[in-house]
């Protein structure tokens, strides 16, 4: 199946600043022993490891059951193009359809009927900010996709940033061409 799991944290940016990130990120598993971490886009998931394996690996599950001890999962995937693996193994607790994996949750994703069409509007916005000694700045960035129930989709955004500095300021910005097209 394929499971969604909400990452969130600090990272420093450019501008001296903290960002908090908040990423939903995919886990697709098969019952043959393969995982990935991209959805596997046309193809099954044997297909894209054999062809994307920086973004797969394997993995197995063990104990749990009466006698069997503490369930765990074990993942092996490929780090970088020059075939360094990692092996992990993290405890692993399975409610309903959902996972817990090494205290992280991990929420089963229905499948979609053949056919499914969408009707809504979807916003993913992006902002970074901060100062230093000498200056300040920021960037910020939206893009929407529309999708309408008779297969079409419009797609949309805008970009823009401000920097200053003892020395003088700046500030851009710019529209997202609009596209369109079928799913």
């Amino acid at each position: 199946g394929v499971f969604t799991h909400l990452s969130t944290g600090l990272m420093p940016n450019a501008f001296g600043g903290l960002d908090f990130t908040s990423d939903s990120e995919i886990m697709v598993f098969d019952k043959a022993g393969l995982f990935s971490t991209e959805l596997p886009a046309g193809t099954d998931l044997a297909v894209w490891c054999a062809e994307n394996p920086t973004d797969c690996g394997t993995y197995k599950v063990t104990g749990g059951g009466w006698f069997g001890g503490e369930r765990k999962i074990e993942m092996r995937s490929m780090l970088n193009d020059f075939g360094v693996v990692e092996t992990e193994t993290l405890p692993l607790v399975k409610s309903g359809d959902d996972l817990k994996i090494d205290e992280g949750d991990y929420f089963r994703l229905p499948d979609f009927d053949s056919g499914t069409r969408f009707d809504g509007a979807w916003t993913y916005t992006w902002a970074s900010s901060g100062m230093t000694a000498s200056g300040s700045g920021g960037v910020a960035v939206q893009r929407t996709i529309k999708f309408s129930p008779d297969g079409k989709f419009t797609r949309d955004g805008w970009s823009g940033g401000s920097s200053s500095s003892d020395l003088g300021g700046v500030t851009v910005s710019s529209d997202r061409p609009a596209s369109s097209g079928t799913y």
